[in-house]
Protein backbone atom coordinates (compact mmCIF):
# COMPACT_ATOMS: atom_id res chain seq x y z
CA UNK A 1 0.00 0.00 0.00
CA UNK A 2 2.96 2.90 0.93
CA UNK A 3 4.23 1.69 -2.78
CA UNK A 4 0.82 2.71 -4.45
CA UNK A 5 0.68 5.44 -2.53
CA UNK A 6 4.06 6.86 -3.49
CA UNK A 7 2.96 6.21 -7.04
CA UNK A 8 -0.57 7.52 -7.16
CA UNK A 9 1.56 10.89 -5.62
CA UNK A 10 4.00 11.09 -7.92
CA UNK A 11 1.34 10.53 -11.29
CA UNK A 12 -0.85 13.64 -9.75
CA UNK A 13 2.44 15.40 -9.26
CA UNK A 14 3.71 15.31 -13.32
CA UNK A 15 0.31 15.14 -14.54
CA UNK A 16 -0.15 18.78 -12.71
CA UNK A 17 3.73 19.51 -13.94
CA UNK A 18 2.31 18.78 -17.73
CA UNK A 19 -1.22 20.82 -17.27
CA UNK A 20 1.52 23.46 -16.67
CA UNK A 21 4.16 22.82 -19.35
CA UNK A 22 0.86 23.41 -21.71
CA UNK A 23 -0.08 26.78 -20.20
CA UNK A 24 3.54 28.50 -19.47
CA UNK A 25 4.46 29.73 -23.37
CA UNK A 26 0.86 30.92 -24.05
CA UNK A 27 0.64 32.81 -21.00
CA UNK A 28 3.57 34.47 -21.04
CA UNK A 29 3.15 35.36 -24.59
CA UNK A 30 -0.26 36.93 -23.54
CA UNK A 31 1.62 38.98 -21.28
CA UNK A 32 3.83 40.12 -23.71
CA UNK A 33 1.18 41.24 -25.95
CA UNK A 34 -0.68 42.92 -23.38
CA UNK A 35 2.36 44.42 -22.32
CA UNK A 36 3.85 45.73 -25.38
CA UNK A 37 1.99 45.39 -28.59
CA UNK A 38 -1.18 45.07 -28.32
CA UNK A 39 -2.67 48.15 -28.21
CA UNK A 40 0.34 49.52 -30.07
CA UNK A 41 -0.24 47.52 -33.00
CA UNK A 42 -3.91 48.18 -33.07
CA UNK A 43 -3.05 51.82 -32.57
CA UNK A 44 -1.45 51.81 -36.05
CA UNK A 45 -3.54 49.53 -38.24
CA UNK A 46 -6.23 52.04 -37.74
CA UNK A 47 -4.12 55.39 -38.52
CA UNK A 48 -4.22 53.33 -41.82
CA UNK A 49 -8.13 52.08 -41.62
CA UNK A 50 -9.29 55.35 -40.91
CA UNK A 51 -7.63 57.42 -43.59
CA UNK A 52 -9.70 55.19 -46.01
CA UNK A 53 -13.13 54.44 -44.07
CA UNK A 54 -13.69 57.58 -42.16
CA UNK A 55 -17.11 57.60 -42.38
CA UNK A 56 -16.90 53.63 -40.70
CA UNK A 57 -18.86 53.34 -38.22
CA UNK A 58 -17.85 53.55 -34.58
CA UNK A 59 -19.50 50.56 -33.00
CA UNK A 60 -17.79 48.79 -35.69
CA UNK A 61 -14.02 49.76 -35.64
CA UNK A 62 -14.47 49.46 -31.55
CA UNK A 63 -14.86 45.89 -32.29
CA UNK A 64 -12.18 45.59 -35.03
CA UNK A 65 -9.53 47.23 -32.93
CA UNK A 66 -10.03 44.73 -30.06
CA UNK A 67 -9.99 41.94 -32.05
CA UNK A 68 -6.68 43.57 -33.18
CA UNK A 69 -5.31 43.99 -29.94
CA UNK A 70 -6.03 40.19 -28.72
CA UNK A 71 -5.35 38.57 -32.48
CA UNK A 72 -3.73 35.34 -31.61
CA UNK A 73 -1.01 35.75 -34.53
CA UNK A 74 -0.05 38.42 -32.06
CA UNK A 75 0.66 35.78 -29.30
CA UNK A 76 2.42 33.75 -32.16
CA UNK A 77 4.78 36.60 -32.71
CA UNK A 78 5.51 37.81 -29.15
CA UNK A 79 6.07 33.94 -28.47
CA UNK A 80 8.90 33.77 -31.41
CA UNK A 81 10.69 37.34 -29.45
CA UNK A 82 10.33 35.56 -26.20
CA UNK A 83 11.94 32.71 -27.18
CA UNK A 84 14.40 34.59 -28.74
CA UNK A 85 15.54 36.18 -25.43
CA UNK A 86 15.61 33.55 -23.85
CA UNK A 87 17.53 31.94 -25.93
CA UNK A 88 19.99 34.71 -26.10
CA UNK A 89 20.27 34.74 -22.47
CA UNK A 90 20.65 31.06 -21.67
CA UNK A 91 23.32 30.68 -24.71
CA UNK A 92 25.19 33.86 -24.61
CA UNK A 93 24.98 33.91 -28.15
CA UNK A 94 24.69 37.17 -30.33
CA UNK A 95 20.63 38.71 -30.79
CA UNK A 96 18.83 37.48 -34.03
CA UNK A 97 15.59 38.98 -34.61
CA UNK A 98 12.76 36.16 -35.63
CA UNK A 99 11.09 35.84 -38.75
CA UNK A 100 7.81 36.87 -38.05
CA UNK A 101 6.44 38.20 -41.31
CA UNK A 102 3.92 35.73 -42.30
CA UNK A 103 1.84 36.30 -38.18
CA UNK A 104 1.58 39.81 -39.43
CA UNK A 105 0.45 38.84 -42.89
CA UNK A 106 -2.08 36.79 -41.32
CA UNK A 107 -3.55 39.53 -39.31
CA UNK A 108 -2.88 42.21 -42.06
CA UNK A 109 -5.63 40.00 -44.09
CA UNK A 110 -7.64 38.45 -41.15
CA UNK A 111 -8.47 42.38 -40.46
CA UNK A 112 -9.11 43.25 -44.33
CA UNK A 113 -11.74 40.54 -43.86
CA UNK A 114 -12.70 41.89 -40.48
CA UNK A 115 -13.28 45.15 -42.31
CA UNK A 116 -15.61 43.72 -44.74
CA UNK A 117 -17.55 41.77 -43.01
CA UNK A 118 -18.38 43.78 -39.81
CA UNK A 119 -17.38 47.05 -40.98
CA UNK A 120 -19.19 46.96 -44.44
CA UNK A 121 -16.44 48.26 -46.06
CA UNK A 122 -16.17 47.75 -49.95
CA UNK A 123 -12.22 46.75 -50.62
CA UNK A 124 -11.20 46.04 -54.07
CA UNK A 125 -8.44 43.90 -55.10
CA UNK A 126 -6.19 47.62 -55.63
CA UNK A 127 -7.10 48.45 -52.69
CA UNK A 128 -6.34 45.27 -50.59
CA UNK A 129 -2.69 45.69 -51.98
CA UNK A 130 -2.50 48.91 -50.71
CA UNK A 131 -3.63 48.48 -46.99
CA UNK A 132 -1.28 45.61 -46.77
CA UNK A 133 1.78 47.59 -47.90
CA UNK A 134 0.52 50.09 -45.54
CA UNK A 135 0.07 47.96 -42.87
CA UNK A 136 3.63 46.15 -42.93
CA UNK A 137 5.06 50.12 -43.05
CA UNK A 138 3.34 50.26 -39.33
CA UNK A 139 4.19 46.91 -38.46
CA UNK A 140 8.02 47.73 -39.08
CA UNK A 141 6.64 50.12 -36.06
CA UNK A 142 5.77 47.71 -34.14
CA UNK A 143 8.93 45.28 -34.37
CA UNK A 144 11.09 48.42 -33.24
CA UNK A 145 9.04 48.24 -29.58
CA UNK A 146 9.59 44.09 -29.51
CA UNK A 147 13.60 45.16 -30.44
CA UNK A 148 13.75 46.30 -26.72
CA UNK A 149 13.04 43.34 -25.56
CA UNK A 150 16.78 41.71 -25.59
CA UNK A 151 17.33 44.43 -23.28
CA UNK A 152 15.03 43.53 -20.16
CA UNK A 153 17.42 41.74 -18.62
CA UNK A 154 20.08 44.01 -18.62
CA UNK A 155 17.61 46.63 -17.69
CA UNK A 156 15.80 44.67 -15.00
CA UNK A 157 18.84 42.30 -13.23
CA UNK A 158 18.27 39.26 -11.62
CA UNK A 159 14.70 39.32 -12.10
CA UNK A 160 14.15 39.38 -15.39
CA UNK A 161 17.64 36.75 -16.47
CA UNK A 162 16.01 34.50 -14.09
CA UNK A 163 12.47 34.03 -15.08
CA UNK A 164 14.01 34.28 -19.00
CA UNK A 165 16.22 31.21 -18.24
CA UNK A 166 13.12 29.40 -16.06
CA UNK A 167 10.58 29.40 -19.01
CA UNK A 168 13.40 28.26 -21.62
CA UNK A 169 13.56 25.44 -19.45
CA UNK A 170 10.24 24.93 -18.18
CA UNK A 171 9.34 25.06 -22.19
CA UNK A 172 12.38 23.48 -23.69
CA UNK A 173 11.72 20.04 -25.91
CA UNK A 174 13.62 17.76 -24.31
CA UNK A 175 12.20 18.62 -20.84
CA UNK A 176 8.60 18.78 -21.94
CA UNK A 177 9.02 15.15 -23.59
CA UNK A 178 10.73 13.93 -20.51
CA UNK A 179 7.79 14.86 -18.29
CA UNK A 180 5.20 13.87 -20.55
CA UNK A 181 7.05 10.19 -21.14
CA UNK A 182 7.49 9.44 -17.10
CA UNK A 183 3.92 10.90 -16.34
CA UNK A 184 3.14 7.93 -19.19
CA UNK A 185 5.20 5.44 -17.35
CA UNK A 186 3.91 6.41 -14.06
CA UNK A 187 0.52 5.81 -15.32
CA UNK A 188 1.48 2.59 -16.75
CA UNK A 189 2.89 1.85 -13.21
CA UNK A 190 0.06 2.26 -11.54
CA UNK A 191 -2.44 0.81 -13.57
CA UNK A 192 -0.52 -2.75 -13.38
CA UNK A 193 -0.20 -2.64 -9.67
CA UNK A 194 -3.70 -1.46 -8.98
CA UNK A 195 -5.48 -2.97 -11.95
CA UNK A 196 -7.36 -5.66 -9.14
CA UNK A 197 -10.78 -4.46 -8.51
CA UNK A 198 -9.93 -1.34 -11.02
CA UNK A 199 -8.37 0.57 -8.34
CA UNK A 200 -6.16 2.05 -10.84
CA UNK A 201 -9.49 4.21 -12.30
CA UNK A 202 -9.78 5.80 -8.54
CA UNK A 203 -6.23 6.77 -8.93
CA UNK A 204 -6.20 8.37 -11.91
CA UNK A 205 -9.49 10.32 -10.85
CA UNK A 206 -8.29 11.51 -7.69
CA UNK A 207 -5.12 12.96 -9.50
CA UNK A 208 -7.47 14.51 -12.23
CA UNK A 209 -9.64 16.48 -9.45
CA UNK A 210 -7.01 17.38 -7.19
CA UNK A 211 -5.14 18.64 -9.83
CA UNK A 212 -7.53 20.13 -12.16
CA UNK A 213 -8.82 22.56 -8.33
CA UNK A 214 -5.24 23.57 -8.68
CA UNK A 215 -5.00 24.39 -11.99
CA UNK A 216 -8.59 25.66 -12.36
CA UNK A 217 -8.74 27.51 -9.13
CA UNK A 218 -5.87 27.87 -6.71
CA UNK A 219 -3.08 28.72 -8.70
CA UNK A 220 -5.31 31.65 -10.65
CA UNK A 221 -6.13 32.93 -7.28
CA UNK A 222 -2.41 32.97 -6.15
CA UNK A 223 -1.73 34.13 -10.00
CA UNK A 224 -4.22 37.55 -9.67
CA UNK A 225 -2.12 38.34 -6.35
CA UNK A 226 0.99 38.38 -7.34
CA UNK A 227 0.60 39.49 -10.72
CA UNK A 228 0.62 43.10 -10.72
CA UNK A 229 3.87 43.35 -8.32
CA UNK A 230 5.52 40.48 -10.51
CA UNK A 231 5.27 42.24 -13.54
CA UNK A 232 6.71 45.20 -12.30
CA UNK A 233 9.47 43.86 -10.89
CA UNK A 234 10.29 41.62 -14.37
CA UNK A 235 8.71 43.81 -17.24
CA UNK A 236 8.80 47.17 -15.62
CA UNK A 237 5.28 47.85 -15.79
CA UNK A 238 2.47 46.28 -14.30
CA UNK A 239 0.42 44.66 -16.06
CA UNK A 240 -2.80 41.60 -15.10
CA UNK A 241 -2.10 38.02 -16.03
CA UNK A 242 -4.52 36.25 -18.18
CA UNK A 243 -5.07 32.89 -16.66
CA UNK A 244 -7.70 31.56 -18.88
CA UNK A 245 -5.36 28.95 -20.22
CA UNK A 246 -4.88 27.58 -16.52
CA UNK A 247 -8.36 27.62 -16.33
CA UNK A 248 -9.27 25.73 -19.42
CA UNK A 249 -6.16 23.02 -18.81
CA UNK A 250 -7.87 22.18 -15.42
CA UNK A 251 -11.22 22.20 -16.58
CA UNK A 252 -10.02 19.39 -18.78
CA UNK A 253 -8.32 17.88 -15.65
CA UNK A 254 -11.35 18.43 -13.74
CA UNK A 255 -13.88 16.61 -16.37
CA UNK A 256 -11.67 13.63 -17.16
CA UNK A 257 -11.26 13.08 -13.25
CA UNK A 258 -15.06 13.72 -12.90
CA UNK A 259 -15.94 11.30 -15.74
CA UNK A 260 -13.83 8.24 -14.30
CA UNK A 261 -15.04 8.78 -10.22
CA UNK A 262 -18.52 8.60 -12.34
CA UNK A 263 -17.27 5.29 -14.20
CA UNK A 264 -16.38 3.69 -11.42
CA UNK A 265 -19.19 4.42 -9.00
CA UNK A 266 -21.49 3.30 -11.88
CA UNK A 267 -19.16 0.19 -12.46
CA UNK A 268 -19.27 -1.21 -8.84
CA UNK A 269 -23.12 0.03 -8.42
CA UNK A 270 -23.66 -2.23 -11.70
CA UNK A 271 -21.17 -4.86 -9.61
CA UNK A 272 -23.43 -5.42 -6.48
CA UNK A 273 -26.61 -7.23 -7.44
CA UNK A 274 -24.86 -9.88 -9.34
CA UNK A 275 -22.10 -10.25 -6.33
CA UNK A 276 -25.07 -10.14 -4.21
CA UNK A 277 -26.91 -12.80 -5.89
CA UNK A 278 -23.49 -15.41 -6.22
CA UNK A 279 -23.24 -14.70 -2.43
CA UNK A 280 -26.83 -15.90 -1.90
CA UNK A 281 -26.74 -19.27 -4.41
CA UNK A 282 -23.80 -20.05 -2.59
CA UNK A 283 -25.38 -19.94 0.78
CA UNK A 284 -28.17 -22.09 -0.31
Amino acid sequence: MPKSKALSFLFAFLLLLSGLLFCIRPVCADLIREAYIGRAVALRMNDVIFAHFPDMDIEAGIAIQEKMERHRQLNRITAAYLDAVADRVGSGAAWSSPDVSEAFEKLSRDVILALQQEGGCVISPELEVQLLMEFREKQGAVLSILEELPQLPDRFGRSARAALMLYRFLTSIPFTAAVLLLTAAIGLLLYFHRRENADWIKAFAAAGLADGIILAILLPLLIQAVALPLTNRVLGRSTFIDVSAFRLSGAVLLLTGGLLAAFRLLSRHAAAPGTDSETAISEH
